[in-house]
């Protein structure tokens, strides 16, 4: 697999989705054909997708750099949503590596019932994330460096505020931001 990336690219590298597949390993949650199916966004010459093993339970699979895939389906039918005038890229759908990554603040799994994560959630606020980085890089551009260098991707979830810890939370419907 690594003779298919480009070593000179550091996003290859960089890839949160990585970390979170690496982490999970100690429980062997995926199979090891599931970093394939991460990489193939990063692949130099890009081949037929291989999907089995990254859809979530609404049939919906993430590849980092080309979107989202529908179960059966070549194309992605939506692609990547980056934040403007940002390098930070917002999910939008729940994916199978997160079953493992929500956690309470002494340490226990947090159920997937428990975590609201979709479109409606995305759509209704992107536009205030979206402001609020764009806050930050105006008031304090050192410090948005510094979360644009550690934050590639984030997540927009809601939860009952007792669950877990987050970034940032926004009442009455506990929306945080990971």
């Amino acid at each position: 697999m690594l003779e298919k990336v480009d070593f000179d690219d550091e996003n290859v590298f960089l890839e949160p989705l990585i970390f979170a597949y690496f982490n999970s390993k100690n429980e062997n949650l995926f199979p090891p054909e599931m970093l394939n199916e991460i990489m193939q966004g990063y692949f130099i010459e890009k081949g037929e997708l291989e999907i089995k093993f990254l859809f979530n339970t609404k049939g919906i699979a993430y590849i980092p750099v080309l979107g989202y895939f529908k179960e059966g389906e070549k194309r992605p039918f939506e692609s990547i949503t980056i934040v403007d005038d940002t390098n930070i890229e917002v999910l939008k759908y729940p994916l199978k590596l997160f079953q493992d990554i929500f956690r309470t603040t002494s340490g226990n799994l947090i159920s997937n019932d428990e975590i609201k994560i979709d479109a409606e959630l995305f759509e209704k606020n992107i536009v205030p994330l979206s402001n609020a980085f764009q806050f930050i890089k105006k008031s304090s551009s050192e410090h948005f460096k510094l979360i644009e260098q550690c934050c590639k991707k984030c997540v927009l979830f809601k939860t009952n505020t007792e669950n877990t810890n987050s970034f940032a939370t926004y009442p009455p419907e506990q929306l945080h931001i990971v």
